[in-house]
């Protein structure tokens, strides 16, 4: 199907949207998906045919323990740390046989791209729509103007540039993408408000030249009039999906295993909990001499002891901490908890590396859909700095970017400088000056290495002589 077919001439508002829903990838819904991601949704809250409340004689109700583990909204979060909590690194490409003034104005451009990016917060807007990507199964990162003169970007400009990602997570969200082959041809929002003490629902389509809006009234459907995108010659946004969450159906098992192991054993505890007063033969009298102490009279050859509870936990242990490992094998990912991270000690740079081994083959599995929306979002900016800066529009054409995910490892620094130092040959990697601003503790770099100079030329110098008496003995 076309766009000219659904904007048919004659076709009423509700026939449209209802074309335009017509989703053409196939995508879990956010309804089923929630039951797995929200702990208070997960089965064990309302079964009360397996995990019953029990009910004694005297009428008390002792409830079921209902432990929920939130490992679905853990694992989302994890695989977000891994793919962006170091940020993704821009490496732009320069064309051959530049001359001088070529290469400042590339220098020039790369830079505001840059600011570009800053100034719309991506580092932290990757880290949300990753979150929302993995847990959700689809997102949309919608980029618009705002009119708003300033400098920032390091020239004059009329516009700001600024983006916004939608995903179901909200709730209040669907997404209809509608595709031609590979080609996303239209990208429809369908979200409501409140207004007035009513709700009004909206679904708004956009397409490479147009950008279509509806409202709903006591009549039903109203369109606006269409508004025209220029700027871009394209859809300004990025759509992806995917066929599945970060955590699946396999996985829901294993976690429900546990919320129902550790619930049962909880209720078993409490039950054994506190001591049995058990007695052999009859109880002829109880004889209450004080405060503290009784006697109790008993037949010939009657007896009264406490009865404990020896209660097995190793099994229960390793049956869950079993459960646990085997979640996080599953979902390729390293259980990185505190109580995990204490038992490794001080391992090496080098092994914390294959540690987390799996867990970069897992963002290398995930990277390649991620850099194909990147490269798609830098076009988008790519045209808004061309339309802000027309100078800058027939080099802009040829700048090419390479966007670097890194996955997360904790880096030891020490043993990174070392390794330098031993491929150069012992030489050192780094300036004096350059060590003090990575450092980051004095505000005044310049003036910290005068002070430095100013110590060293003020302090005495040995001579050959006294080099003699100050000289360690072989």
């Amino acid at each position: 199907m076309n766009l000219n077919e659904i904007f048919g001439k004659g076709k009423k508002p509700q026939e449209v949207i209802n074309l335009l829903k017509k989703k053409s990838v196939s995508v879990p819904e956010w309804e089923k998906l929630r039951r797995s991601y929200e702990p208070n949704r997960h089965k064990i809250v309302r079964d009360y045919r397996g995990r019953p409340n029990v009910t004694y004689s005297d009428g008390t109700i002792q409830k079921a323990t209902r432990y929920r583990f939130g490992l679905e909204k853990l694992l989302v979060s994890r695989m977000t740390g891994f793919m962006f909590a170091i940020p993704v690194k821009r490496v732009y490409q320069q064309p051959e046989g530049m001359t001088e003034e070529q290469k400042e104005m590339f220098k020039q451009i790369t830079k505001s791209i840059e600011k570009v990016y800053k100034l719309a917060y991506i580092d932290s807007e990757n880290r949300d729509r990753g979150r929302q990507y993995f847990a959700s199964c689809e997102i949309f990162t919608l980029w618009y103007t705002t009119n708003s003169p300033h400098q920032m970007y390091g020239f004059p400009s009329q516009y700001k540039f600024k983006c916004k990602t939608y995903s179901p997570m909200d709730g209040n969200t669907k997404l209809y993408p509608l595709f031609d082959g590979d080609d996303l041809i239209a990208m429809s929002i369908a979200y409501s408000r409140t207004e007035d003490n009513q709700t009004v629902s909206y679904f708004e389509t956009y397409t490479k030249d147009k950008h279509y809006k509806w409202h709903t009234e006591a009549k039903g459907w109203v369109e606006d009039k269409p508004e025209d995108i220029t700027l871009f010659g394209k859809i300004p946004g990025i759509y992806m999906y995917r066929p599945e969450p970060i955590y699946g159906e396999d996985l829901d098992y294993i976690r429900e295993n546990i919320e129902y192991k550790m619930s049962e054993n909880s209720d078993t505890i409490s039950d054994n909990a506190s001591p049995l007063l058990a007695s052999v033969g009859e109880i002829t009298g109880l004889e209450k001499r004080s405060d503290s102490k009784r006697s109790v009279k008993l037949s010939n050859g009657g007896d009264l002891k406490y009865v404990t509870w020896d209660q097995g936990i190793d099994a229960m242990k390793f049956h869950t901490e079993t459960m646990m490992d085997t979640y996080f094998m599953l979902a390729q990912l390293p259980n990185i908890s505190a109580s995990k991270m204490m038992q490794l000690s001080n391992v090496s740079y080098e092994s914390r590396q294959m540690l987390f081994a799996d867990a970069h083959m897992k963002v290398g599995d995930e990277a390649g859909s991620w850099q194909k929306a990147f490269a798609r979002e830098f076009n988008l900016v790519k045209r808004f700095v061309g339309m802000a800066n027309e100078q800058w529009r027939e080099m802009l054409e040829t700048i090419e970017c390479d966007h670097v995910i890194t996955p997360f490892i904790q880096e030891d620094k020490k043993s990174k400088v070392g390794m330098l130092m031993d491929a150069n040959g012992g030489k050192a990697v780094m300036s004096q000056k350059t060590s003090i601003q990575y450092l980051d503790m004095v505000d005044d770099v310049e003036a910290e290495i005068k002070q430095i100079e100013e110590e060293e030329a003020a302090s005495p110098k040995q001579t050959g002589f006294e080099s003699m008496f100050t000289s360690k003995v072989e």
